[in-house]
């Protein structure tokens, strides 16, 4: 009776040490998420997007005016 008392007690201790986590204050806080590189970065992707296309529809624009006149 003793022997199975003392295992069940053992195998609850050994699920607690598998389960257990440690306290916020050990643990590495996330990044912060700065949003003004974020905002810059989107800002630049967005002027070379538009210049892209502008480059793109130069050609077209060209080969538009010179068949129209």
């Amino acid at each position: 009776m003793k022997a199975r008392l003392l295992s069940v007690l053992l195998a609850a201790l050994i699920a607690g040490v598998a389960v257990y986590t440690p306290v916020a204050e050990g643990q590495r806080e996330p990044d912060q998420i700065d949003f003004a590189i974020l905002h810059g970065q989107a800002a630049a992707a967005l002027q070379l997007l538009q210049s892209a296309r502008e480059q793109r529809l130069l050609p077209q624009q060209a080969a538009a005016s010179e068949s129209g006149a």
